[in-house]
């Protein structure tokens, strides 16, 4: 490598290096469209691949905007103006996204950062009359920001502009009321992050809850139209049943009322949203929400890899499973299982009941008993779980490893403990 390069042509190196390497990522999951000016800060505008759907449509699939930079250096530090990242009321704009590359041949990296991650992060600056953004290589290291699962990212991206969408298409409801078409399925991306919480799957319910709102929705709307009747009403006489209609819709007896479903006020809901927003923020900041993500999957695959051989697991077989791992990673360094008899295990009364399982008492089906800052101890029971009707092996070991079981659930939670608030 010839190291007494001009600046000039160094930079315009890097920035080809930094284009063919955003181009070859994004290529992955969209389509990457030609632009020949820098329009809105972007290197590249990219589409999802929507076939039924194309940009001369009324209601056009969102672009998004991509812009790419490359560090040659830890002192490289790149500018964005404030407008790429922001819309004129200020907000972030969702279709925004930073690319930045580091590194050579075997020593690449590439961190993905949105622009509401640009605004809370990084220091806007007024250079030479226009304000900017200051994005220097230190920050975006200590960010959290770094791919290190490509298709993670890419459903970031692709999360983001599946909102976008909504949000650039629907209409809001103002003072006149109009008709509103719900978007059942809108989410903010960061929901969809694979976080197991104790309320469920919040996408699905966010949906759900939605369905209770169009519902109210559709009441409120039937009474708007006949207001608006009256509104328009040359004969008092007309009006009369009008006023009825009205009253048969919302009136309790004791004023004037419109009932709203009590579910509308779901707090369990909300404060699931607010923990499972929390925990993604918190490990994302110390750039551990893949490793999180992927240690859950890697500990249930090798446990299962381990019992494989010994397919079906009897309802009274207690796999006691110890767990060596990376406490700052969160890689796993090892898994050994023994499989016990219940009543070895438990100290229980060997006589099984009538479905063949012996008494276990108050203990759970699988439990983590130890947890430390390296390594972790705990019991389960697979043949206990029902729902499991594959007689192949092959098949058997992908439903176990699909299934959410509480015991890799509670795994993480206590990790999550450990490294945020054990001190509390």
């Amino acid at each position: 490598m010839n190291s007494n390069q001009p600046p000039w042509l160094k930079a315009m190196q890097n920035g080809a290096i930094g284009e063919a390497r955003a181009k070859a990522f994004l290529l992955n999951r969209f389509w990457v469209l030609e632009r020949s000016v820098d329009i809105d800060g972007a290197d590249f505008i990219i589409q999802r691949r929507l076939s039924g759907k194309n940009i001369l449509d009324s209601q056009a699939p969102k672009l998004g905007v991509i812009q790419v930079k490359f560090y040659g250096t830890e002192a490289t530090t790149h500018y964005i103006h404030k407008e790429y990242v922001v819309n004129e009321k200020h907000e972030p704009r969702i279709d925004f996204f930073l690319l930045c590359h580091s590194g050579e041949e075997n020593d690449e990296s590439t961190f993905l950062i949105t622009s509401e991650e640009i605004v809370k992060n990084f220091p806007l600056s007024n250079i030479q009359g226009s304000d900017k953004y200051r994005i220097s290589f230190p920050k975006i290291l200590t960010g959290g920001f770094i791919v290190k699962n490509k298709t993670r990212a890419l459903d970031r991206i692709e999360h983001a502009l599946s909102l976008a969408d909504f949000k650039s298409n629907r209409i809001f409801l103002s003072w006149a009321l109009p008709s509103v078409r719900a978007d059942l399925e809108g989410i903010e991306p960061v929901y969809k992050e694979d976080i197991s919480n104790w309320y469920g799957d919040l996408p699905t319910s966010f949906f759900n809850y939605k369905k209770t709102v169009q519902k109210a929705m559709a009441d409120v709307e039937e009474v708007y139209e006949l207001l608006s009747q009256l509104a328009v009403e040359h004969e008092p006489m007309n009006a009369v049943h009008i006023v009825d209609e009205i009253a048969f819709k919302c009136h309790t007896g004791y004023g004037w009322n419109i009932p709203l479903p009590d579910e509308l006020d779901n707090e369990d809901f909300f404060d699931a949203c607010r923990q499972h927003k929390e925990i993604v923020s918190n490990l994302k900041s110390i750039g551990l929400l893949d490793a999180y993500i992927d240690f859950k999957k890697e500990i249930k695959k090798a446990f299962f890899s381990n019992i494989k051989k010994q397919f079906p697991i009897h309802k009274n077989q207690v796999c006691s499973v110890s767990i060596d791992y990376d406490f700052d990673d969160l890689s796993l360094k090892k898994l050994n299982v023994t499989i016990l008899d219940a009543t070895d295990y438990f100290k229980c009364p060997a006589k099984p009941n009538k479905y063949g399982m012996v008494d276990i008492g108050t203990f759970d089906y699988a439990k983590v008993v130890n947890i430390s800052t390296h390594h972790i101890e705990l019991y389960f029971m697979p043949g206990r779980y029902g729902g499991f009707k594959s007689k192949n092996d092959e098949d058997l070991f992908e439903e176990y490893l699909m299934t959410d079981f509480s015991v890799f659930k509670e795994c993480m939670e206590k990790i999550y403990a450990l490294k945020f608030v054990q001190d509390n």
